[in-house]
């Protein structure tokens, strides 16, 4: 876990493919196997991947029953966020979806 503070660490941005959106809590999570973070599948089976939260725009109540869901991402989205907890890189927050389907090379 951190040391700091949030934002203290610096900030650390990502690229990732969805890999699983069956959250167990129902809050509209996603598992997200994280370009240069998490290897492949054998490496880092998508169970062990950690549940990434989808940022939602502020007229979003983000209660049951209330606002907009983030319930939207599909199997193989690419997705940009960060991490909230800087380089533990265990809290990914997604902030959008890149159009088009999954055609981003591998970054190295």
């Amino acid at each position: 876990m951190a040391t700091k503070a949030v934002g203290e660490e610096g900030f650390r941005w990502f690229l990732g493919v969805v890999e699983d959106r069956d959250d167990p809590e129902q809050n509209g999570r996603v598992r997200v196997r994280i370009y240069n973070v998490h290897g492949d599948p054998v490496e880092t089976p998508k169970n062990t991947l950690p549940w990434a939260v989808v940022l939602l725009p502020g007229f979003s109540a983000s209660l049951k029953q209330v606002g907009i869901s983030a319930t939207g991402l599909q199997l193989n989205s690419t997705v940009f966020g960060f991490f909230m907890d800087g380089n533990d890189t265990m809290m990914p927050i997604i902030i959008g979806v890149l159009p088009g389907k999954n055609d981003l090379p591998k970054l190295a």
